[in-house]
């Protein structure tokens, strides 16, 4: 019975998440009610997965996954245009249940482990959660006066995270991984830091932390794995530069 609601909550959570994005809006004066169910209903599975497998790695999926949960109501909260809300919920929950299902594949080595591959999957998320959270931090930074030592220390708490998770879908040794993830998020805070002070959009700030994000993961990955060569560092600096670059050239000044 517990492998049964283990295997269909994958499943069934992402869509009563869904449904949780949704009544949000009939209901936007309880948004904090939704954001202790959903994240309840996330935590709830991952309870049931270490309860059944008993492995430490369980919680940190856990967290990863309640960030997620998280920042997807947020930034549904920041939308404004009704057609990207509805467009965003859905695309989201549907991310939601490949992180899942990834995860519940992950674990038990099932045949489909190599279909649904974590490393890829936690990759593309990583991108995307890096960049809604730079966005939506910025936001309450920008608009709502959230003091900058609020956002620094959040920002830093879940970008530890995100290096954590994507260091560990590669089998990162536990120090090695603390390590890593560490250095890498204490980089990106020095450039979010220098970043508060430039003149542009919320939009552009965002994508150069994502920008940042993506190079400072991929060389850690290859230097971890021996296989950090000069002709690889350089195609990830120029690919980055040349993003970096178009940003900026598509950017409004003020």
């Amino acid at each position: 019975m517990l492998f049964l609601l283990i295997r269909i909550f994958p499943v069934l959570i992402p869509v009563g998440y869904f449904f949780i994005l949704k009544f949000l809006f009939a209901f936007s004066g309880a948004w904090y009610w939704f954001l202790i169910l959903a994240a309840a209903l996330n935590l709830f599975y991952f309870i049931l997965l270490n309860w059944k497998l008993g492995r430490k790695r369980v919680w940190f999926f856990a967290l990863y996954s309640e960030i997620f949960v998280v920042l997807g109501l947020v930034n549904a909260l920041l939308l404004s245009n009704q057609i990207f809300i509805n467009f965003f919920i859905i695309i989201w929950s549907i991310i939601y249940l490949i992180y899942l299902e990834s995860v519940f594949n992950y674990l038990y080595r099932t045949a489909r482990f190599f279909l649904i591959d974590l490393k890829s999957i936690t990759g593309y998320i990583g991108l995307l959660i890096c960049f809604i959270m730079s966005y939506a931090l910025l936001n309450f930074y920008v608009l709502l006066n959230f003091p900058w030592w609020g956002l620094i220390i959040i920002y830093f708490s879940v970008v530890f995270i995100l290096f954590f998770e994507r260091f560990l879908a590669y089998d990162f040794p536990l120090k090695t991984n603390f390590l890593y993830s560490s250095l890498t998020a204490v980089v990106l805070i020095e450039i979010l830091i220098a970043l508060l002070w430039w003149p542009n959009s919320i939009y552009v700030l965002a994508l150069i932390l994502l920008i940042f994000y993506y190079l400072l993961s991929s060389i850690a990955i290859l230097y971890w794995q021996d296989k950090l060569t000069k002709k690889s560092a350089i195609q990830y600096l120029i690919f980055a530069a040349v993003v970096l670059a178009l940003v900026l050239m598509t950017a409004s000044w003020r």
